[in-house]
């Protein structure tokens, strides 16, 4: 495809070979010319799309990728790290080796007393959701309230023992 350009216009046009119309120019003999870099016409201003780019050109890129950068961070709000006194921690009764991990992580991190919560749960990987609903959710929550920790506790943070998943309730 040839590009032909007729003098004194802004923009390029097919040739009629390109648009199936014959081998007949639009401007008999005159081949167009390459744009210099930066082609100014009245009030519109055009580049070459061969041009290279300059060190001046990168900078500004790169400012214009900085400062989007600098805004996007800018707009994200920071994470709320949880407090010590935010945490409620549960184990298995039936694994003392998790009850062993739970008290040595509530000294390394300032936990207050009386933030563990063990209960008798299966050793197995897995609870039932009935056994789930009947023997965990009630007890922690009365755990809780008997506490005044309603509005404290934002993250229950499970031990070695304490099953992984829970079953699919069925119906």
């Amino acid at each position: 495809m040839r590009l032909r350009v007729r003098p004194g216009s802004l923009g390029a046009r097919l040739s009629p070979a390109a648009l199936g119309m014959g081998n007949a120019p639009l401007i008999p003999n005159r081949v167009a010319q390459p744009l210099p870099n930066r082609a100014v016409h009245g009030n519109l201003t055009t580049y070459n799309a061969d041009r290279k780019l300059g060190m001046t050109d990168l900078r500004r890129l790169f400012a214009r990728m900085f400062a989007a950068f600098v805004v996007i961070c800018a707009a994200i709000p920071p994470a709320d790290a949880l407090e010590p006194d935010e945490l409620l921690l549960l184990t298995n009764r039936n694994i003392p080796q998790g009850a062993t991990l739970a008290e040595f992580y509530r000294n390394a991190r300032g936990i207050p007393d009386g933030r563990i919560l063990s209960l008798a749960l299966p050793v197995t990987d897995e609870i039932a959701f009935s056994a789930y609903e009947q023997d965990v959710v009630p007890v922690v929550r009365e755990f809780i309230r008997a506490r005044n920790l309603e509005n404290k506790i934002r993250c229950i943070v499970t031990f070695f023992g304490v099953p992984l998943r829970i079953t699919a309730h069925q119906l």
